[in-house]
């Protein structure tokens, strides 16, 4: 007896070339769903990868125009400061718009205005 693999011939299990085809189909098809998965998982990774750099770069943005790093868009980024800082969105458009008034009060004090 030989050890050497024997060529195994699928064809002459099957009576017409057709269930061939329609098995190889199948295979193709399996192929197809497995790399459209790997693909998906992939681009789920790099969208989470992603995100996560524009929520850092969102709390560096944060940090450079109030001078903190309080500011938590979603809870997952926590980082210290010992500054008051704004909370909410309102607050920060309260800031805004209260600046001119702020700085005409201190114009008027001097006589500016």
């Amino acid at each position: 007896m030989s050890n050497a693999p024997q060529k195994y011939d699928i064809g002459k299990h099957f009576e017409e070339e057709k269930d061939v085809d329609i098995l190889l189909n199948v295979g193709q098809i399996a192929q197809n769903l497995l790399s459209v998965r790997r693909m998906t998982i992939l681009l789920q990774w790099t969208y989470y990868i992603l995100l996560h750099r524009t929520r850092m770069l969102l709390a560096e943005l944060m940090f450079a125009m109030y001078g903190n790093a309080n500011y938590e868009p979603d809870g997952d980024i926590i980082l210290e400061s010992t500054q008051i800082i704004p909370q909410t969105d309102e607050d920060c458009l309260d800031l805004v718009f209260d600046e001119p008034s702020w700085i005409a009060q201190k114009h008027r004090k001097i006589g500016i205005i």
